[in-house]
C-alpha cells in the first residue's frame, strides 16, 4: 500500500486526469526514492497483487522524465504480473524508464527484457491482444535485438475476427513493419 505522501500525489494525478488536466509529478528526488522503496517493499512480498502495483505504475507513468533508479525493480516485477491491464501499464512505464532512458543515456537495452516479452507473448492463459500489441511496439524499439523474438512473434497467427479487433489489426500492421526491418537486416521471412 502507498504511504501518505505517495497516496497524496497519486490522488492529485487522478483528480487532474478527471478534470482533463495535465498530470505530472514535479522533479522531486525524495518522492522518486519513496516510489523506488515502495517497489522494493512490494517485491519483498511473497505474492504481489497487480492491483497494489497500479498506483505505483500511475506515479511512474507521470514522472516528468525517465529515471534509471526504477529499472531493476521494474524488470523484477514484470514476470510476476498476471492481468492484461497491469502488463500494458508496465510496458508503458518500461518504454519510459527503460527504453527511452536507455536511448537518452546510450546504455544497452537490458537482456532481462527479452524473456519478459517472450513470457507475455507465450502466456496463453493470460494472452490478450492489447498486451501483444504493446509487446510488438516494444520490440520495434529494441532494434536488432528483436531478432531474438522473431519466431515467437511470427508464431502468433491472425484469427478471422482480427478485422474487428483493433489490437489484432495493430499487431499485424506492426508485424509487417518488423518483417520489413528484418529483411533490411538480411533476414528472410
Amino acid at each position: 500500500m502507498l504511504n501518505e505522501k505517495l497516496l497524496s500525489h497519486y490522488n492529485l494525478i487522478i483528480e487532474s486526469l478527471k478534470n482533463n488536466g495535465r498530470a505530472l509529478l514535479q522533479n522531486d528526488e525524495e518522492l522518486f526514492d519513496e516510489i523506488n522503496t515502495s517497489l522494493a517493499q512490494l517485491l519483498s512480498q511473497e505474492n504481489i497483487s497487480d492491483r497494489d502495483l497500479m498506483p505505483l505504475f500511475c506515479l511512474l507513468d507521470h514522472c516528468p522524465r525517465p529515471d534509471k533508479r526504477f529499472e531493476n525493480h521494474l524488470l523484477m516485477i514484470a514476470p510476476k504480473l498476471k492481468t492484461a491491464d497491469s502488463r500494458v501499464a508496465w510496458m508503458g512505464i518500461a518504454h519510459k524508464h527503460i527504453l527511452e532512458r536507455q536511448q537518452r543515456d546510450g546504455d544497452p537495452i537490458p537482456q532481462e527484457l527479452i524473456p519478459i516479452l517472450k513470457l507475455y507473448m507465450s502466456d496463453k492463459k493470460n494472452q490478450h491482444w492489447e498486451v501483444l500489441e504493446w509487446v510488438l511496439r516494444t520490440v520495434v524499439m529494441i532494434g536488432p535485438l528483436s531478432l531474438q523474438l522473431k519466431s515467437d512473434i511470427e508464431a502468433i497467427r491472425p484469427t478471422i475476427l482480427s478485422l474487428f479487433n483493433r489490437h489484432q489489426r495493430h499487431y499485424f500492421e506492426i508485424l509487417e513493419l518488423l518483417q520489413k526491418n528484418w529483411q533490411q537486416l538480411g533476414i528472410k521471412k
